[in-house]
């Protein structure tokens, strides 16, 4: 290949890759059983729509929480009230950008949790950002959810 076939090759994969880019290209969403969950039982998704809300599950049940979230701006959810002896959590929390945004869009933080005892456990979660003190959350979301 001569040299000027070869530039004009690169300098096409360079703008393809530029493309990609900026059209915010990522790979699809994970689904919960490619996060590795090792329970039986049925997986239920909630939302920032549930905030405020109740929700039932059976025992061996798993929970995933999808959270609206921007990482570029320094905030992220942290739980800052669960109940263990009813949702034991699975792993740590994972970042997923959507896969329309562009670079520093958002996208969503997952919280994945078992229902292991019946009873009722209170779950909450504030964004916000981990340096700044005495600042209270910009945002609360609160989860009710019954274990039978």
């Amino acid at each position: 290949m001569s040299g000027y076939r070869r530039r004009g090759f690169r300098l096409t994969a360079m703008v393809f890759a530029a493309c990609l880019l900026a059209a915010g290209y990522a790979p699809p969403r994970a689904t919960a059983a490619e996060l590795g969950s090792s329970v039986s039982g049925h997986t239920i998704t909630v939302g920032d729509a549930e905030n405020g809300r109740a929700i039932t599950l059976s025992r061996g049940d798993t929970l995933v929480l999808s959270l609206t979230s921007n990482r570029s701006t320094g905030y992220n959810w942290r739980v800052v009230r669960d109940d263990r002896a009813h949702l034991r959590p699975l792993g740590t929390p994972k970042y997923e950008r959507r896969s329309e945004s562009l670079l520093g869009g958002g996208g969503y933080q997952l919280f994945r949790f078992v229902a292991e005892n019946p009873g009722t456990a209170s779950l909450t979660l504030n964004y916000e950002r981990p340096w700044e003190k005495d600042v209270p959350p910009a945002k609360t979301y609160q989860l009710t959810v019954n274990v039978e």
